[in-house]
């Protein structure tokens, strides 16, 4: 799960700014104050860190372009730097947060309104230990096809030296190493492995704090990218000794191979799960192809099961409609994958059959939220203004389906709906979520001009706010039922 965004110098950001999310996490704020940055950010690193192999900055993907680094620099100031930086927790357990990764990129202006990374911060947390290395590229090397990186200043932080401590040192008690992360007992017996120790993980005794000492001395702290990659993995040793300081200078090289390596799945792996809906999600043609179609609509043509949840959601939500996807090529070579999004109009005594372009605008921009809900299990989902389009009392019912899914799909909502804040409120004051389960963020411009800033709103377990709503919380009906003269009149 991704739990925390960090920025700087990013459009309307000019200070750095931490924000820390949930499970369902809500922004909102007045027009232009920044809201969709927010969300930009992460779909920057998601290709940055997933599509890049040259270490530039990505700034478009498939469903949104934010132009060339001038263009995305706050102020356009292109002498400025501009960071962004995420935490993701947790493996096979959505909301597991006993271990974490977190990365923070330092872009610089290059050639052509491209940036390249100046600076890479690389950290990792499990059970009591958090450690990190902060990269910095080679300068003769950026330009080759294999990048290397300086760690830090040159020399190994404290820290590190702290944690391979931990890893590599003496056998713990029992009851110490069950408490010890999932990262931790990867790294040890990876270093365990390449260092061909006969004994196994659990009866090993480690090397000396002195050992590891030498061991960390004998490596040089330059690390170079994996081919098909351009973040740093592999370490650069220098030649090594022979007898037992080999061995320990292997099994630290292994150790920090195996902790940066897992880094970057966590991370590729959870970036690669963001699936993002824009502001106006585009309304299907007649007959479209599935491979032109979203993967999401080719999930449901083939899985009968999530194309049932679907249309529970739809029914629960008072549309009338069942979603058919309709394979019109099933052989015949000509049509090949053509499909049609059908709905099945529940409302007259015998179905009636209609295209999913021949009904409201609102359910082609409802269908894939609840779609995207339902088919990205364990990852995120970016959602754009959801009630456009939409009836009141359905935005409000779009919380049921935000909070039935929460438990394996995290959902970041950029939104001016009080009805959706609300029936969000209305099931933590019930106690079916925690408050903890929402993050409420209100985004606003600083005075004088210093950029955007974010505020967290704080939930009680009452369901209500714990600071007061900036402005107050969706005051405009009782002005216009209380207020005077109108503003114009």
């Amino acid at each position: 799960m991704l739990t925390k965004l960090e920025i700087e110098g990013l459009k309307a950001f000019a200070d750095r700014t931490s924000v820390e999310l949930a499970p369902i996490t809500l922004v909102f704020g007045d027009n232009s104050a920044g809201k969709s940055s927010l969300l930009q950010s992460l779909l920057v690193a998601q290709q940055t860190i997933c599509s890049a192999r040259d270490g530039r900055l990505r700034t478009s993907g498939h469903d949104f372009d934010l132009g060339g680094f001038t263009n995305l620099v706050h102020a356009h100031d292109c002498d400025r730097l501009l960071v962004i930086g995420c935490t993701v927790t947790g493996g096979r357990d959505f909301r597991d947060e006993s271990t974490s990764h977190s990365i923070v990129m330092n872009f610089r202006a290059g050639d052509h309104s491209t940036a390249d990374v100046d600076e890479l911060r690389l950290s990792w947390h499990g059970g009591r230990t958090t450690t990190g290395l902060v990269f910095r590229p080679i300068e003769a090397r950026r330009s080759e096809r294999e990048r290397q990186y300086d760690v830090g200043n040159g020399d190994w932080s404290p820290e590190l030296l702290e944690w391979l401590k931990v890893v590599l040192g003496p056998r713990l008690a029992g009851r110490q190493r069950a408490a010890a992360s999932a990262a931790w007992r990867t790294c040890r017996e990876a270093a365990i492995a390449v260092a061909r120790l006969d004994e196994t993980a659990e009866e090993w005794d480690g090397f000396t704090e002195q050992e590891i000492e030498r061991a960390l001395g004998l490596i040089r702290p330059r690390f170079s990218a994996q081919s098909g990659s351009w973040l740093p993995r592999g370490v650069t040793a220098d030649s090594l000794p022979r007898g037992s300081e080999a061995t320990a200078v292997a099994a630290v090289v292994a150790a920090l191979e195996a902790v940066i390596g897992q880094a970057h799945e966590r991370l590729q792996d959870e970036l690669g799960r963001v699936v993002h809906l824009g502001p106006a999600r585009e309304i299907p043609q007649r007959v479209t192809l599935l491979r032109d179609a979203s993967p999401e609509i080719g999930r449901l043509v083939h899985d009968a099961a999530l194309l049932d949840r679907v249309n529970k959601y739809l029914r629960h939500l008072e549309i009338p409609y069942d979603l058919v996807p309709a394979l019109l090529g099933r052989g015949d070579a000509l049509l090949e994958d053509a499909i049609a999004l059908r709905l099945i109009d529940h409302r007259y005594q015998t179905a009636l059959t209609v295209n999913l372009r021949d009904v409201g605008v609102g359910i082609s921009q409802l269908l894939p939220v609840v779609v995207s809900a339902v088919t990205n299990p364990f990852g995120a989902v970016f959602i754009e203004q959801p009630e456009l389009h939409v009836h009141p009392g359905l935005q409000a019912k779009l919380g049921d389906v935000l909070v039935s899914e929460s438990a394996t799909t995290q959902f970041v909502v950029e939104t001016h709906s009080e009805h959706l804040m609300l029936r969000l409120l209305r099931y933590v004051r019930t106690g079916r979520i925690s408050a903890d389960d929402i993050a409420v963020l209100y985004v606003h411009h600083n005075e004088h001009g210093a950029g955007a800033s974010v505020r967290r709103i704080e939930i009680d377990d009452a369901g209500e706010f714990v600071q007061r709503w900036p402005g107050g919380f969706f005051t405009e009906r009782e002005t216009e039922l209380f207020a005077g003269e109108a503003p114009f009149a």
